[in-house]
């Protein structure tokens, strides 16, 4: 079994808004990223644990 922690496409998410958020993307930029995976939502399970 693998030791490291699986994080989910939520949580990765939420760590890339976070450092474009430090960068100073402008809010537009951060909304549409919220749109975008509102709509990727839609299709897929965004909690379950990515395997990278």
């Amino acid at each position: 079994m693998n030791s490291r922690k699986e994080k989910t496409f939520s949580e990765v998410y939420k760590e890339f808004i976070t450092s474009q958020t430090a960068k100073g993307i402008s809010e537009t930029s951060i909304r549409n990223y919220h749109q975008v995976l509102h709509n990727i939502s839609k299709f897929f399970d965004i909690e379950i644990p990515l395997d990278i």
